[in-house]
């Protein structure tokens, strides 16, 4: 099966959008390295021979959707595919500002960002406990260092968005597992 390219439905009002903008520069290397990102995380799964169902690109960003969830071990290869990409990119001093940031915002512990997805392979139901912890460090070195608490409620929104869908899952399968054995 090959995978299919899906193109959200207002990527191209946006980008003809931020293309007339002030910040149409910025924007597209962002955007250029963003794909980029994505497409290690591609690579690395055809590599390990793990199945792509789609390759979605957002006003935001771009996104991988595998067709089936891989083992651990292939699952923290394929998400630090990219932010290893932005790593080798700012080291070779290409756009090293944007890659660098580009690493580092998706090596954070919170799902469904990169880090978020690697923490859950290595600590399992723990991963929240994690995400948390270094949530709560983020907020604490924000307020003494008088900056604006943006980032922590960025993640705790990331947090508890991936959180509840994984609240969701495992409540249905309770309820159908409850159902299945009383039939």
């Amino acid at each position: 099966m090959k995978p299919k390219l899906c193109i959200h439905p207002l990527t191209i009002p946006f980008f003809i959008f931020m293309g007339a903008s002030n910040y149409k520069r910025g924007f597209f290397v962002l955007y250029t390295f963003i794909f980029l990102h994505e497409l290690s995380h591609f690579a690395v799964s055809l590599l390990l021979k793990e199945r792509v169902s789609a390759f979605k690109l957002l006003p935001w960003g771009c996104m991988l959707s595998l067709s089936s969830i891989p083992d651990r071990k292939h699952s923290i290869f394929i998400f630090l595919a990219g932010p290893l990409f932005n790593l080798l990119m700012y080291f070779f001093g290409i756009y090293p500002r944007e890659n660098l940031a580009l690493a580092l915002f998706n090596l954070m512990p919170v799902a469904p960002l990169d880090g978020g997805v690697i923490v859950n392979c290595i600590f399992g139901k723990f991963a929240f406990y994690f995400s948390l912890l270094f949530i709560l460090c983020v907020v604490l070195f924000s307020v003494k260092h008088h900056l604006p608490l943006m980032l922590p409620i960025l993640l705790t929104a990331l947090l508890l968005i991936g959180e509840k869908n994984r609240f969701e899952k495992n409540v249905s399968a309770r309820i159908l597992g409850y159902f299945k054995g009383k039939m």
